[in-house]
């Protein structure tokens, strides 16, 4: 059972909420660790490889971890580019920060 709050209760409610919710975002984004699964990058051209790259190096990735349909070509593209950054990944793998 909850408590009863009236209108002006339930806005300040959902603003702590939203406000609270923006801090984990921002959290978050500044604490990224790695991108890890599909890229869906297994049909990508040339020209997306490059811009996919060019993100990764702008957000400072510092683990890339390419899983099933981000496809051989794109991972070994990502691992010449990413040497340090990409992870190899394989069933029951254990991801530890």
């Amino acid at each position: 059972m909850g408590i009863a709050m009236n209108e002006r209760e339930r806005e300040i409610d959902t603003a702590i909420r939203k406000a609270r919710r923006k801090e984990l975002f921002r959290l978050l984004w500044e604490s990224r660790l790695a991108v890890i699964g599909g890229m869906h990058l297994c049909h990508a051209d040339s020209e997306r490889l490059e811009r996919t790259a060019a993100a990764f190096k702008a957000y400072d990735i510092p683990y890339l971890y390419p899983c099933h349909c981000t496809g051989e070509a794109a991972t070994a593209f990502l691992r010449q580019r990413f040497p340090q950054a990409v992870q190899p990944v394989f069933a029951g793998l254990k991801i530890s920060f």
